[in-house]
Formats: C-alpha cells, sequence, structure tokens
C-alpha cells in the first residue's frame, strides 16, 4: 500500500498546454503549489514508507512471532484441558451412574436383609432339622432291627434277617453320581464312600461325617489361596487332592444340598438257616423252593392276627417237614382262623380241620363253574368219604397202599 501511495503521488500534477487557457500564470501558480505540497507529501510518505521496511518491522514482526508461538503453546493446552474436561465429564456420568446403581444395590440390600432377618438363623435351623433327620434314621434302623429280630423268630430260626450290611448302595450311588456331574469323580471313588457308609457300625453317622467334609469342600473358593479343607474321611475314601479342587470347582452348595436330603435306604438281608447246630447260613433267595415256603410258613402260623388263607401248601412246602408244619397249625389255631385250599390229607386231618368244605364242578367235564359239593366235620361219613376220594385217590387206593406200607 505504501508503494502505490509513492507511485501516486511520485510525479505530482502533470502539466497541460497553458497556451489554450486563459489566466495562464494563475494557473502556473496554482500548479507550482500543488507541485510544492505534492512535493511534501512525497516526501512524507517516503518517510512513511520507510516505517514499514523489514527493517523497521523486525521488533513487530518478533513481537508477532512471539505472540503465534503463545498462542500455539495455548490451542495446546486449551485442546488437553478440553480433552481432560471430557474425559472428567464421562468420569463424572460414570460416578453418577455409580452412585444411582449403589443406591438401587443399598434397597436390593435392605429387602433382602428383612427377607433374611425373617427367616431367622437358616444355617442353624437346617442343623436342628438334620439332628432330627439323623435321629429320625437311628429311630427306623432300631424299629428295622427289632421287626428283623421278631421275624427270626417267628421263624424259629430258620430265617435270619439283619439290617445290618443292608444299605441300598446303588440309590446312594446314583445320589452322589448326580452331585459330582462334571467333577470327573471315577465311580471306583463314589463306590468307596458309599461302601464306608455300609461298612460304618453307625451308617448314619458315617454319612453325617462325609456330608459335613463335602460342605467345607461346597463353601471353598477354588480360585482362592486358602488351603483345601481338610477331609480326613473322604481321603481314607482314596480322593486325591486334584479330584478335591475338582469337587470345589463344580460341586456348588445347591448340590450339596440336594445330596443332604437324599435317604438312606436299607433293605434287610435275609439268609435261611441250614444247620442250626452249627450255625450255618445261606441267602434266602439261594435256599430251595421248599425250604423258603417252610420257613415263610412257619413265620406265618407262630403270627397273631387276621384270618390265614393258604393255597394248596403242599405245592411247595418239603414232605420232610409236614409233621412239624402239623404240629404248628395245631397251636396257631387257637390264636387265629386259618383257612387252607388243600388236596393234601396231612393238612386237613392231621390239621384237624374243624370244618371241611368239599368243591367241584357245577357240571362234570366243565370247569366253568364251581359249587360247595359237601361241608361238615371230618367225624361226618360223607365227609370222610369225599376225602378219602380226593386226598388219597379213593378208598381202594389207601388200602393198596396201606398193604403195601406193611401198616
Amino acid at each position: 500500500m505504501v508503494g502505490s501511495l509513492e507511485n501516486e503521488f511520485g510525479e505530482g500534477v502533470v502539466s497541460e498546454n497553458v497556451d489554450e487557457l486563459q489566466n495562464p500564470k494563475l494557473i502556473e501558480k496554482i500548479r507550482l503549489q500543488f507541485s510544492l505540497k505534492f512535493k511534501e507529501i512525497n516526501k512524507q510518505v517516503s518517510a512513511l514508507s520507510a516505517l514499514f521496511d523489514n527493517t523497521s518491522l523486525r521488533t513487530v514482526n518478533e513481537a508477532i512471532e512471539e505472540w503465534d508461538k503463545a498462542k500455539e503453546a495455548f490451542d495446546k493446552k486449551y485442546e488437553a484441558a478440553k480433552s481432560r474436561a471430557n474425559v472428567n465429564q464421562q468420569q463424572l456420568k460414570q460416578i453418577q451412574d455409580t452412585e444411582r446403581r449403589i443406591g438401587e444395590l443399598k434397597k436390593i440390600q435392605m429387602a433382602n436383609r428383612n427377607t433374611v432377618s425373617a427367616l431367622g438363623d437358616p444355617a442353624k435351623a437346617y442343623g436342628e432339622l438334620r439332628a432330627r433327620w439323623n435321629d429320625a434314621y437311628t429311630k427306623k434302623i432300631k424299629v428295622l432291627e427289632k421287626q428283623c429280630k421278631d421275624f427270626s423268630s417267628l421263624s424259629n430260626g430258620l430265617i435270619k434277617a439283619e439290617v445290618k450290611g443292608s444299605l441300598d448302595v446303588e440309590s446312594l450311588k446314583k445320589h452322589c453320581k448326580l452331585a459330582f456331574a462334571g467333577s470327573n469323580i471315577k465311580e471306583q471313588k463314589i463306590e468307596n464312600l458309599c461302601q464306608c457308609v455300609l461298612t460304618a457300625e453307625d451308617p448314619v453317622a458315617a454319612w453325617s461325617g462325609i456330608l459335613t467334609e463335602l460342605e467345607k469342600l461346597a463353601r471353598h473358593d477354588p480360585e482362592g489361596t486358602d488351603p483345601l479343607p481338610a477331609c480326613p474321611i473322604i481321603d481314607k475314601c482314596d480322593f486325591k487332592s486334584s479330584e478335591k479342587s475338582r469337587i470345589t470347582a463344580e460341586f456348588d452348595y445347591e448340590r450339596w444340598l440336594d445330596l443332604s436330603l437324599a435317604e438312606l435306604e436299607f433293605n434287610p438281608v435275609f439268609q435261611y438257616c441250614t444247620s442250626k447246630a452249627k450255625n450255618e447260613y445261606i441267602a434266602f433267595v439261594d435256599a430251595s423252593a421248599g425250604q423258603q415256603a417252610t420257613a415263610l410258613f412257619t413265620a406265618l402260623l407262630n403270627q397273631e392276627g387276621a384270618a390265614l388263607i393258604i393255597d394248596q401248601p403242599e405245592d411247595d412246602v418239603d414232605s420232610k417237614v409236614v409233621k412239624e408244619i402239623i404240629e404248628r397249625i395245631w397251636t396257631a389255631k387257637t390264636k387265629r382262623q386259618l383257612i387252607f385250599a388243600s388236596h393234601n390229607a396231612n393238612f386237613v386231618v392231621n390239621g384237624d380241620a374243624e370244618l371241611v368244605i368239599c368243591c367241584d364242578y357245577l357240571k362234570a367235564g366243565d370247569q366253568t363253574a364251581g359249587t360247595i359239593k359237601l361241608s361238615g366235620a371230618i367225624d361226618n361219613e360223607k365227609i370222610r368219604k369225599e376225602i378219602t376220594t380226593v386226598t388219597e385217590g379213593g378208598e381202594e387206593a389207601f388200602k393198596l397202599r396201606k398193604e403195601k406200607y406193611g401198616f
């Protein structure tokens, strides 16, 4: 702009052809004055122009550069402050959200605390109920033991019934497998646990001890640094530390509670006495059908109660012990009513039946309907004849056997 002013005022007023003008001298005078004025102006413009050269403006430029640097530094600080402000704003929002969540959790905590207070002391209540549960099991075992003893006595020692060693291991094993699912516990280890309960002098106490140790494992933090709790009973069942660690990882408190509610089932063990003198026994299921029937028949006849109906006992009862059975019938019928359906004279005649009812088909050869043919005491002639016909094969057969036997 300064250079433009110098160019504009440097030449002054351009003279024109004054010969054609009026008052040339006056005009020249004016021109001269303007020329002088413009020279003065040009001089001032040159001085002003000198103020804007690089040398003169150096201090100004240095100040401007210093300003630019200060502005750049300020802009950086401003952007950093703005970033921090954004971060702080986000943190402030997170804090506000956290405080709001804390308020909600406090309400939930208060509600849960009120619920827990209403429940009282669950651990104490469970302990009391568990003690009652174990007491009930102990009483149950005692009742079973008494019943087994009474049953053995009723069979006159032919059957020995015992509760000891009668725990249903398969049922307990099933519950344990379900509880340890996902823990990769070998079946043999579970079998060891069940055998520990089976062979214990007090199975209920042994099972309670195992549950106590499993509860410790269920409560143990698998991610923590605390050592595994002591489990002497489980250790005796050959559980390794790695297996106990897997139990703590998978066996939660809910599984423990389900396992603790598993019922111990006891199925009495029955044995048949093959020799009272030598006190020898075999499993009742291994006894012959005749031995089993004789023992059960004996137990039934030794009991008091309602009417006892027995269908064709001769099919199963060993003929060698029929005499003993008959003698028991004499005693038993004084205590309860006995009703026999039989084709064997031993039970009818030797048993001293007080009433004999003879049945027959309504029509000969037609087995679709039956009828009572005769009824009465043994001393009735017709009854005796019917007994001879049905149970002895007829009078002739009876006499023939008598002759053959030499009676």
